[in-house]
């Protein structure tokens, strides 16, 4: 089975963590693989929420696009 080269990991959950739009939603990269990215938003705040308390769709598409990219 093929692997990440730990270092390489390291180094994009680092450059994703750190970017600012990532930050700025308080994003993280919590697991890497060849076939799989996690981002989480680890708990929710006021600025993820539209008006009526719900996370904006815009939050949602940026946590796909973060694991996608």
């Amino acid at each position: 089975m093929k692997t990440i080269n730990p270092a390489y990991q390291q180094a994009i959950c680092k450059l994703v963590c750190e970017a600012p739009y990532p930050s700025l939603l308080s994003m993280q990269l919590t697991r890497l693989e060849l076939s799989e990215a996690i981002v989480e938003i680890k708990e929710t705040e006021k600025k993820h929420t539209q008006p009526y308390q719900v996370v904006h769709g815009g939050v949602i598409a940026s946590l796909i696009d973060t694991a996608t990219f």
